[in-house]
């Protein structure tokens, strides 16, 4: 109330001489809008905070995420490009994941193909020998270099597949072949051939498989003394480059499939022994440590990185925006470009 309305009151007071005289002034409105709780203010209170919460909580994780989760991040980190992106292969074993056995116009056999385009283009002069590897186990490595093997003998190129795994070979697996005889043979005995361990593949014409073989023992092993052979300086000895060697005068191609990186030596004795190293990642699984510490032991021996494949990568995260199927007649095709092989073929 106003003081000109108080005023009145006091005056009537006066006059009837009674302290219980009241008079209304105005009576009280009946308000339609509540004045607590304020639905709207508080909703939009309560969007503010709960956005603002989300937002933190997607920067806590981002700053806590460990993995390597896109080629961004590999750059990012270790300055390595990467080649290609390979979705999950279908298949219970290791030879049900050879490119063989599956679709030949899926997404991950055409991704195959151009990390194939990208190696030809970027190495372009005479034979040529790439090296397989990972941070750690478990990541598809040997799937992988066997994949690339098929590929490259599928475009033409006489390829050779090396297991230089001597300690968890898989590519006898793979190619579902015996391990008898091979790598470990041809290191330990220098008079032996390269080409008398070569096996073929009757499903893919220009590759043949070089398996890990077994360590054979030494003289002094034999007689019950001695400690076994070390792969890591078998695989980095001379007689190792004199196989690479002749090797690459069998073969336009030769992938070798090695351990990890990170936790043995093998790959990185190997590493400059070859012309170009290519680093196997599984997507959201490959921690940076691991990475940044196989990038590093591969550096320090000189190693020619020529980039990284993503592995395990989701169906719909992989973008094929140039490849295409084209139908003639009851036939399905490819309708991606080729081109003029940069790798020289041997006559």
């Amino acid at each position: 109330m106003t003081g000109s309305q108080i005023t009145p009151i006091y005056c009537a007071t006066q006059v009837n001489k009674s302290a219980n005289y009241l008079a209304v002034i105005e009576p009280a409105q009946f308000s339609s809008t509540p004045v607590r709780p304020n639905t709207l203010l508080n909703t939009l209170i309560a969007l503010l905070l709960g956005l603002s919460a989300a937002v933190g909580l997607i920067f806590l994780l981002d700053f806590l995420d460990d993995n390597i989760r896109t080629p961004a991040n590999l750059v990012e980190l270790v300055g390595v490009p990467a080649l290609g992106t390979i979705g999950r292969l279908a298949g219970a074993g290791p030879s049900e994941k050879l490119l063989v056995n599956q679709d030949s116009f899926s997404q991950t056999s055409e991704s195959y193909r151009l990390i194939r385009s990208k190696l030809q283009f970027m190495l372009t002069e005479g034979p040529r020998s790439f090296l397989i590897t990972s941070p750690l186990a478990e990541q598809g490595r040997s799937t992988t270099a066997a994949n690339l093997a098929v590929v490259m003998a599928q475009a033409g190129f006489n390829t050779i597949i090396v297991d230089a795994d001597l300690r968890h070979p898989m590519q006898h697996r793979i190619f579902q072949i015996p391990n008898e005889g091979g790598l470990g043979q041809l290191l330990r005995y220098p008079d032996l051939k390269p080409s008398s361990y070569l096996k073929k593949n009757a499903q893919i014409p220009n590759l043949r498989i070089l398996n890990s073989g077994t360590l054979p023992p030494t003289t002094t092993q034999a007689l019950g003394g001695g400690l076994p052979p070390s792969p890591s300086e078998l695989l980095g000895s001379q007689r190792m480059s004199q196989l690479l060697t002749d090797l690459s005068e069998l073969a336009d191609v030769v992938i070798l499939d090695s351990p990890p990186a990170r936790t043995v030596a093998d790959a990185v004795v190997l590493s400059n022994k070859v012309d170009g190293v290519i680093l196997v990642l599984e997507t959201a699984h490959s921690k940076r440590e691991d990475v940044r510490d196989a990038v590093a032991n591969l550096q320090q021996a000189n190693a020619h990185l020529v980039g990284a494949v993503f592995n395990h990568i989701p169906g719909n995260r992989l973008r094929l925006p140039f490849a295409r199927r084209l139908t003639v007649g009851s036939r399905r095709v490819d309708a991606h470009r080729t081109e003029q092989p940069a790798i020289q073929l041997k006559s």
